[in-house]
């Protein structure tokens, strides 16, 4: 039976081999938009935020553990694997709903880290992860803006 302390590493590391499987889908996403404008412009900054993403979880994981690596076994888990093979594999459309449903994916698992990481006295994990979590939640948001036009290329910014 794993400890709470060990339960909450094996969740940081899922976290960031989820975050890991998106940063390469990401980046060939943002290139293969064919008009600049919103869509490359928040893809962009994804693959920005999920790279300072990784190193902040790679430091929650060296707080916790002085060895965080043993912890590395696949480079990412069943679920970030098909997050990267389908943003790969499919069209830019589908590869932003793709995209919204595996930023849906990992902020559930970021709901856990969170919750291991206040029963556990972790707090300056857990204000990390609330941190990336609400970053990640606005993305969803833009990206359900971006969904909800007829042709997302066609999306410009509009004052507010």
């Amino acid at each position: 039976m794993k400890t709470t302390r060990e339960n909450l590493l094996e969740l940081l590391w899922t976290s960031y081999a989820a975050g890991q499987a998106l940063a390469k889908p990401l980046k060939e996403l943002s290139a293969a938009v064919p008009n600049p404008g919103e869509v490359t412009d928040l893809t962009r900054q994804l693959v920005s935020k999920t790279i300072y993403h990784q190193t902040l979880l790679l430091q929650c994981l060296s707080r916790i553990d002085s060895n965080p690596t043993h912890l590395l076994t696949n480079d990412s888990d069943n679920a970030s694997e098909n997050c990267r093979k389908t943003l790969t594999d499919t069209n830019v459309p589908d590869k932003l709903a793709h995209l919204r449903s595996c930023l849906l994916n990992r902020t559930d698992l970021l709901y856990l880290v969170i919750d291991a990481a206040e029963s556990t006295g972790f707090f300056e994990t857990k204000w990390v992860c609330e941190s990336i979590l609400t970053e990640i939640s606005s993305v969803v948001s833009k990206l359900d803006l971006i969904a909800s036009v007829d042709d997302p290329f066609s999306y410009e910014r509009t004052a507010t």
